[in-house]
């Protein structure tokens, strides 16, 4: 079985004196779905070391906030890691999937500006893809997603990347590079009490399985 990075929350513990890493675990199921056995990475461990284990690609999840949005001694600290694994993901030519809070962090990453939005918590939307973007064919069968954020890009992007996808209020949904296999999607694909086929095939057009 084939393994997949995936970036964890962070949680301050205050009936302890721990700062916890944390993943919901509906990933798990998710990922059993594609045949893929997530690795869930740990913010000690350098990212470049998981090479040894070959694996697929990334999965930048969601939970926490970008520092930019809602600055946090967590927030920092995910963001500063997370470019460490962007950096590895370069390094090694991993395919990258990124999940709310993922795709907010690869907005800042290319120069977006992140605004509120409202209507996004607990709410479920509809779904339009960009015609002739990346993904557009996948993301064009998705048609409804849930949304859980109170973030998203102003829609302008830089360094080859693209919007695919818009909700009903045309917030931006959905984000792709051009020519790398990276993609990032607003909603939570592992909240879904059965993994959706859409939602599998998008992460099989990244990082396979």
């Amino acid at each position: 079985m084939r393994t997949v990075l995936v970036t964890q929350r962070l949680v301050q513990e205050a009936a302890y004196p721990e700062t916890r890493e944390a993943l919901d675990v509906r990933w798990g199921r998710f990922f059993a779905a594609l045949g893929l056995l997530p690795v869930p990475i740990s913010y000690d461990v350098d990212p470049s070391e998981y090479a040894a284990l070959d694996p697929v690609g990334i999965v930048l999840t969601g939970g926490n906030d970008v520092a930019a949005c809602a600055d946090s001694p967590l927030a920092r600290m995910r963001d500063a890691y997370e470019r460490r694994a962007l950096e590895a993901a370069g390094t090694q030519d991993w395919p990258i999937f990124a999940v709310c809070r993922g795709l907010q962090f690869l907005a800042s990453e290319v120069g977006a500006t992140l605004r509120a939005v409202t209507g996004h918590v607990g709410a479920e939307h509809g779904l339009t893809a960009v015609p002739g973007t990346p993904f557009a064919g996948l993301l064009g069968e998705v048609r409804r997603v849930n949304s859980f954020h109170n973030f998203a890009p102003d829609g302008a992007l830089g360094r080859g990347w693209k919007v695919c996808a818009r909700g009903d209020d045309g917030d931006v949904e959905a984000i792709a590079h051009e020519s790398l296999r990276a993609l990032g999607v607003m909603w939570h694909p592992e909240r879904y009490p059965t993994p959706r086929p859409c939602d599998l095939a998008l992460v099989r057009a990244v990082v396979g399985s």
